[in-house]
């Protein structure tokens, strides 16, 4: 059953593939973020962002047993440069757009 499924996927174009993936990525961004609010209720964010960060990486685990840390490199430098910039403008750029509205 499981390789009829990888051939369907196989045979979708590559743009309606990333509609989907992009599909699911904000469905479980928004899941992730209601579940955020709902525990930092009861809990100190602090202590919600560090269970967060176990998750995560007991999910990551066994991609770095079985491939190793290889698995982690990427060849692609200037991603890794420009990722940062690129989250700070836009961070700084709805924070003044926040300002605007008030």
């Amino acid at each position: 059953m499981n390789k009829d499924k990888s051939k369907e996927i196989k045979t979708l174009s590559p743009a309606l593939l990333a509609v989907l993936f992009m599909v699911l990525s904000g469905i479980f961004a928004t899941t992730m973020h209601c579940l955020i609010r709902f525990a930092t209720e009861d809990n100190h964010p602090f202590e919600v962002a560090f269970f967060r960060t176990i998750f995560v990486l007991l999910i990551f685990l066994p991609v770095v047993i079985k491939n190793g840390m290889a698995s982690l490199k990427s060849n692609n430098f200037s991603a890794y440069n420009a990722h940062p910039l690129l989250v700070r403008d836009g961070r700084c750029m709805q924070k003044n757009y926040l300002w605007r509205l008030a």
